[in-house]
């Protein structure tokens, strides 16, 4: 699934700079976002993690956007068809070999017969760790936000700050830093 994604994102770079367009938009909806913070909390992410899927991205020049994180897939779907738009679904996603799909076509109907205020709370929960990181980040002396160096390929960690750095607040400066640094997969 990775390297699909990262293929499909590096095509997309080379056709945006080919074309110099400089903004690429994209239609991650509202179930792509709860399927990935499920994903990612499965998987043990931290509060960065939580944050799901980023409406502006930049990495190479190009910004991501992704202006339909808000809106579930059956009012995409039920517009398209009201427009009589045609559009294409991968025959992947049906496929019980990858996780994702584990996610979105078992564990989420689940989930859904068993809470009712599934999936509102697991996205009350993404804003809530949002906010909690922009407000962390923004008080966060500079030294912390110096542990870390890049250089393209590369990233160095100043072991002379970590001494005064708590492992959360280390694991979660960690996560963001390297997400940041744009190596792949980080």
């Amino acid at each position: 699934e990775l390297a699909g994604r990262e293929v499909r994102k590096s095509i997309l770079a080379s056709k945006a700079k080919e074309t110099g367009c400089t903004h690429v938009f994209l239609a991650h909806h509202q179930d792509d976002q709860i399927e990935t913070l499920l994903f990612r909390f499965l998987r043990g992410t931290g509060l960065y993690g939580m944050q799901g899927i980023q409406p502006f991205s930049e990495r190479n020049s190009v910004f991501w956007c992704r202006p339909l994180l808000d809106i579930p897939k059956k009012n995409i779907l039920k517009y398209a068809v009201e427009k009589k738009i045609k559009w294409r679904t991968d025959s992947s996603n049906n496929s019980p070999e990858f996780s994702r799909n584990k996610i979105r076509n078992e564990l989420i109907p689940e989930i859904k017969r068993h809470f009712d205020s599934f999936p509102s709370s697991l996205l009350r929960f993404q804003r809530l760790s949002r906010g909690l990181l922009d407000e962390i980040f923004s008080i966060l002396p500079r030294t912390y936000q110096d542990l870390f160096f890049f250089m393209p390929g590369h990233v160095f960690i100043f072991s002379d700050q970590l001494k005064h750095t708590t492992p959360h607040l280390f694991a979660e400066l960690m996560r963001k830093y390297l997400k940041e640094s744009q190596l792949t997969p980080y």
